[in-house]
């Protein structure tokens, strides 16, 4: 019997096609998104163009030599060290403008048109990710990732992080964050070439270490990661597989950011920080903690409301978690993380919107104690993940008509949200309209009042800014920076008896305060007490070496003295400390023009025009050195830009009438003197009584 054999026989296999999700497109298309996306931001921030600097702006841009070299990059390397990416875009923006804010302005636009893009590109990538795919999303993708988009780049609250100019470090931050998460999700659903995913996961890195180097609150970037893995993509697949290269590549990561970290940090970010820019209480790790618990249900109440939005709260600081709101503010922010765990399952993409919230936000509001309790630019990256929540939630309505009803009145929102983001601007527009709005929000604030009270002194309102100064230092009679300005307040009023008083008493406060015995010097110098001005200078510049300003002032007391050669050795100083400074160079040009040196005095006043153009005491000072050199005609055209620069320079006028005079032109000269009679000039006074009459 002949055995038989069998042949096994398989079913052929056919290859699996990895095919992209079908998406169902929003009419026109991804071009007429992004175009709306655009379009959208465009309005919201046209009228922040004009916004003058603000706050923090001025010692970082306009007052801060630092920027103005590109070239020398240990300088401005220095002024936020762990920042140079964000800074180093200021630096750009003061290479090519100066300090035309409109610049900084159109930047810090095309960063949020940018995020606002990248957010839509994120949430595409998050509803075709393996988890998701087969999700109800599905067919709704684009338009739930533009609705997400609409609202991030139209809401009021994003207003600090855009307009306020500095703050484009937060802006600017969430951006490489924003690419870094967008080219990793990228890398991980793509079904290209090995070469173009690795491409991609190189991209996403370099943006991760661009977003360290940027702003630290970045630094929870691979915790945000990790979280992409687990909720989208090996939602199926849990566990680590130690040869595959990718998770190498994101031990590198780890390893850049732990050498940024080390190199940048001190154990002293933990000290209490003690009562400063006007607060009275002292900032533990522990208080700061509790107050973010009341905080972060603040933001949240402000990105569903936002109303009441103010650039220095004046926010009660939390001493223990059993007060009333504390509690029940930390039983909400629990309430809302047993919400993420639980939603997991069903509701994956909400889920990831609570967990981006809370992890985004925690180096900003966690244990690491500021002075600053609250600041409405901290939102800006964790915000996205509201808006995440609020289009996954929609995404799931089966119902086709109540679909269609809510994204109708979330599309109805965006313009509410463009109104009010456009009304926050006009808030912006300058230092007396930020400081008005501020001070009527916190008419109990130090900092506030003291702001306000600087804006009006700035707008020649002296008399009306007292009583604020007066309000700031009743609230904090230990608030050294309130004294300052009150005293300086009184200079511009001619009352230099009572500046000094004000000044000593910044001193008393704070005896290191260089700054106060600098004023202190400039009020003895006033009243003609030159050996007490050079007394107290001297401590300034014994307090703070570099102090450039205090070198500039001290020359202007030894030229008092006839100690010309002092003065000449202190200008040289302060031009050296600070080169891009005008005043050393005018005021070095009047010491020269005494000396009988008007060639050297021509140059310098010349210098300290080119570096500041509108520098009225420079023309001022060269159209006297013309008038000397009977230049006449050229005087009278730098007296005029004084005037177009100050109107109520009554000097100018005086002196214009004089060359006015010395040509013959006798009508207009008596109509300045007349005119700078009228505004209480006695020397003017007299030539009119002499000569016109």
């Amino acid at each position: 019997m002949t055995k038989k054999t069998y042949t096994k026989t398989t079913k052929k296999q056919t290859p699996v096609k990895h095919e992209k999700p079908v998406v169902k497109v929003f009419p026109g298309g991804l071009t007429v998104a992004a175009g709306l996306i655009i379009l959208t931001a465009i309005i919201c921030y046209l009228n922040s163009f004009g916004c003058s600097f603000h706050f923090d702006d001025i010692p970082i841009i306009p007052d801060n030599p630092a920027i103005r070299d590109i070239s020398n990059v240990a300088a401005w390397y220095s002024i936020i060290p762990s920042r140079p990416v964000g800074i180093f875009t200021l630096v750009l923006n003061y290479a090519v403008g100066g300090n035309n804010v409109w610049g900084y302005h159109l930047v810090n636009l095309l960063i949020h048109v940018a995020n606002g893009l990248l957010v839509f590109w994120m949430m595409l990538l998050i509803f075709n990710t393996p988890a998701i795919t087969n999700k109800s999303h599905k067919s709704r993708n684009i338009t739930l990732a533009l609705i997400a988009a609409l609202l991030f780049v139209s809401h009021p609250l994003q207003t600090q992080a855009v307009t306020y100019i500095v703050q484009r470090l937060a802006s600017l931050a969430a951006t490489f964050f924003l690419l870094s998460v967008c080219f990793y999700i990228k890398a991980r659903i793509s079904h290209g070439t090995q070469t173009k995913r690795m491409l991609l996961f190189l991209v996403s890195g370099l943006s991760a270490i661009l977003a360290f180097l940027t702003k630290e609150n970045t630094y929870v970037l691979p915790l945000i990661i990790v979280l992409v893995e687990f909720f989208f993509i090996r939602h199926n697949k849990p566990g680590l597989n130690f040869k595959d290269w990718k998770l190498w590549a994101f031990a590198g990561l780890i390893g850049v950011l732990v050498i940024i970290i080390f190199i940048n940090f001190s154990f002293t970010i933990f000290s209490p920080i003690l009562p400063e820019q006007g607060h009275t209480y002292t900032v533990t790790s522990a208080t700061y903690l509790l107050t973010q618990f009341r905080v972060l249900t603040t933001y949240l109440r402000l990105l569903v409301l936002p109303i009441g939005q103010n650039l220095d709260y004046d926010y009660p600081i939390s001493q223990s978690l059993f007060e009333l709101k504390t509690m029940s503010s930390f039983l909400f922010m629990l309430s809302l993380l047993v919400i993420a765990v639980l939603s997991f399952k069903k509701f994956r993409v909400a889920s990831f919107g609570l967990c981006w919230f809370f992890i985004t936000i925690a180096i900003e509001s966690s244990i690491i104690p500021v002075p600053n309790l609250i600041f409405e630019h901290r939102m800006y990256l964790p915000s996205i993940g509201l808006f995440m929540i609020i289009v996954s939630l929609t995404g799931f309505i089966t119902d086709v008509k109540i679909f269609k009803a809510v994204r109708l009145l979330l599309f109805l929102v965006v313009p509410v949200l463009c109104i009010l983001t456009i009304s926050r601007n006009r808030v912006w527009k300058d230092e007396f309209s930020l400081w008005e709005d501020v001070a009527k929000k916190s008419p109990e604030k130090t900092r506030p009042l003291m702001n306000f009270a600087n804006s009006l002194r700035d707008k020649n309102r002296y008399a009306e800014a007292m009583p604020y100064y007066d309000k700031a230092i009743l609230n904090n009679p230990k608030f050294d920076a309130a004294y300052l300005n009150r005293g300086k307040n009184k200079s511009f009023m001619k009352d230099f008896a009572g500046a000094l008083l004000d000044y000593q008493q910044a001193v008393l406060v704070n005896p290191e305060s260089y700054g106060g015995y600098n004023n202190c010097g400039l009020a003895k110098f006033e009243l003609g007490n030159y050996a007490g001005a050079l007394a107290d200078l001297n401590i300034a510049i014994h307090l703070f070496p570099p102090f450039a300003d205090a070198y500039n002032n001290r020359a202007n007391v030894k030229s008092g003295l006839k100690d010309f050669a002092g003065a000449l050795r202190d200008f040289e100083t302060s031009i050296r400390l600070e080169p891009n400074s005008p005043q050393p160079y005018n005021n070095r040009a009047s010491v020269r023009f005494e000396m009988n040196d008007p060639e050297g005095a021509l140059q310098d006043v010349n210098t300290a025009i080119r570096i500041k153009p509108d520098y009225p005491d420079a023309y001022n000072n060269r159209a006297n050195i013309l008038a000397a050199r009977k230049d006449y005609a050229g005087s009278i055209s730098d007296f005029d830009r004084v005037i177009q620069l100050n109107p109520n320079a009554d000097y100018a006028y005086c002196n214009r009438g004089t060359s006015r005079f010395y040509m013959n032109d006798k009508a207009g000269a008596c109509a300045d003197w007349t005119t700078a009679s009228h505004m209480g000039n006695g020397e003017a006074a007299s030539y009119v009584y002499q000569f016109c009459k």
